[in-house]
C-alpha cells in the first residue's frame, strides 16, 4: 500500500470516528433534554413575607409637637381677642349629661357606612393633625345636618400647618425647624386662612418631606385664596369637660393640646378602651365623642398615629383612639389648650336626634334608586325635619 493510500485510509477512519462522535453527542443531547423535561422542577425557596407594619411599642416622642403650656398661655394672652367666648346659643334647657353623641355617626354617612380612615402623622405636626381631624368630622356633621349634596373632602394638612406656624397673626415663624406649633396659632389660621382639599390639583401627597417643606413658609397666594373659601366660621377656647361635652353634643369637634399622656395599649373597661393619665405627651389630639349613659362619663379621643396605635376598638369606635373619663378630660381642659370648631357663626344648638334622623334617611337614600318619587319623599322628610 502506497503512502498516499495509507493517508486516505487513515483520513477516512478519522472522519468516520468524528461522525460517530457527533451522532453520539446529538443523541445524548436529545435524550438529556427529554430526561430533563420529565424530571420534577427544582424546589424554589418561598418568597419572604411582606414586612408587617410595626406599631409603636413606646410613645413616639418625635411625633409630639405641641410647644407646651408656657408658650400656649403666652400666645393666648397675645391673641385672645381673636376668639369668641364659647356658648351654645338656644340651649337654655339643654341637658347633655346623660347623652351619647359620637360624631362618627355622621362621618359614616358620608363615607359609605365605614369609618373615615385613621390619620398617621410622620413628623412633629400633631397640632395640624388634631385640627385636621376636627375639620373632617365638622364637615361630616355639616353635610348631614344641612346639605347632603355637598361633597366631603379630605383636608390637605400641610396647608393649615403652614398657615398656623407662619401667618403673621399666628406663629409668625417663631419656631425654627419643621416640628411644633400651638393650638391657638392653628385656631387663628383656620379662621383667617381656612383649609384646602387634598385633591386640589398640583398638591403633593402627604409625606415627611412634604410636611417639612411646607412647615417653614406660607403657602402660595393662589392656595390661600382657595383656603379662604373654606374658613372655619368660629373657634373658641373651652376650659372644662362640661363645655367640651356641650360642644360635642351639638356636633362641634374639639381640639385638645396638653401634656396629658396615657398608655399605648389601654385596657378594656366598661366595654371600651379606656386610657388614664400615666405619661407626658406634649401632643394635640381631637375629641369626637361623648358618652354619659353610664355612671362614669367618657370622652372619645382620636389620635393621629395610625389605626392600630392603641389597639383594636371593642365597641365600634373609630380605630386609632380611646376613651378617657371626665376627670382626665377636665385635667386636659384646665392645664392645656382646647378649642371648639364651628361651621356656623357662633354655636347654635343642634338636636343630635335630628342629625341621627337625617343620617338614617341619607343611608336609606343611598340604598334605593333615585326616582322622582324618591326625590319627592326626600323633600317631604327634610321639610318635616326642618320644622
Amino acid at each position: 500500500m502506497t503512502r498516499f493510500q495509507r493517508f486516505v485510509r487513515n483520513s477516512s477512519d478519522h472522519w468516520q470516528w468524528v461522525a460517530i462522535g457527533l451522532l453520539t453527542l446529538g443523541f445524548l443531547s436529545i435524550t438529556g433534554i427529554s430526561l430533563l423535561n420529565t424530571l420534577p422542577p427544582v424546589p424554589q425557596p418561598a418568597p419572604e413575607p411582606e414586612p408587617e407594619v410595626v406599631e409603636f411599642a413606646e410613645p413616639p416622642k418625635h411625633l409630639m409637637g405641641w410647644a407646651g403650656e408656657q408658650a400656649a398661655e403666652a400666645a393666648w394672652e397675645l391673641n385672645k381677642h381673636e376668639f369668641a367666648a364659647f356658648k351654645i346659643h338656644g340651649a337654655d334647657e339643654q341637658d347633655n349629661a346623660t347623652k351619647r353623641v359620637v360624631l362618627w355617626d355622621a362621618a359614616k354617612v358620608v363615607n359609605g357606612g365605614e369609618h373615615l380612615p385613621t390619620l398617621r402623622q410622620l413628623i412633629g405636626d400633631c397640632v395640624s393633625f388634631g385640627a385636621g381631624n376636627a375639620l373632617r368630622y365638622l364637615q361630616a356633621v355639616h353635610i348631614v345636618m344641612y346639605g347632603d349634596r355637598i361633597e366631603w373632602k379630605e383636608p390637605f394638612i400641610p396647608y393649615h400647618y403652614a398657615t398656623g406656624r407662619n401667618a403673621p397673626e399666628a406663629g409668625n415663624g417663631r419656631i425654627r425647624g419643621p416640628d411644633g406649633s400651638l393650638g391657638s396659632w392653628q385656631a387663628i389660621a383656620l379662621q383667617k386662612y381656612g383649609w384646602i382639599a387634598a385633591d386640589t390639583p398640583g398638591l403633593p401627597k402627604y409625606s415627611a418631606d412634604v410636611a417639612k417643606s411646607w412647615a417653614v413658609r406660607m403657602p402660595q397666594p393662589e392656595l390661600i385664596a382657595k383656603g379662604r373659601d373654606h374658613l372655619v366660621k368660629t373657634v373658641s377656647r373651652v376650659r372644662s369637660a362640661h363645655e367640651i361635652r356641650d360642644a360635642i353634643c351639638n356636633g362641634y369637634p374639639v381640639t385638645i393640646a396638653s401634656s396629658w399622656g396615657g398608655k399605648m395599649r389601654p385596657p378594656v373597661i366598661d366595654g371600651r378602651l379606656v386610657n388614664t393619665k400615666s405619661d407626658t405627651w406634649q401632643h394635640q389630639m381631637c375629641i369626637i365623642g361623648y358618652d354619659g349613659a353610664g355612671v362614669v362619663k367618657y370622652y372619645y379621643v382620636i389620635n393621629s398615629w395610625g389605626p392600630d396605635a392603641h389597639g383594636k376598638p371593642v365597641n365600634g369606635s373609630v380605630p386609632g383612639g380611646f376613651w378617657i373619663a371626665e376627670k382626665d378630660m377636665d385635667w386636659i381642659a384646665t392645664t392645656g389648650e382646647c378649642y371648639a370648631l364651628s361651621d356656623m357663626v357662633g354655636y347654635p344648638s343642634r338636636d343630635w336626634i335630628i342629625i341621627e334622623q337625617r343620617a338614617a334617611f341619607m343611608r336609606h337614600q343611598q340604598q334605593i334608586p333615585q326616582t322622582n318619587a324618591g326625590e319627592e319623599w326626600r323633600e317631604k322628610v327634610v321639610y318635616s325635619l326642618s320644622m
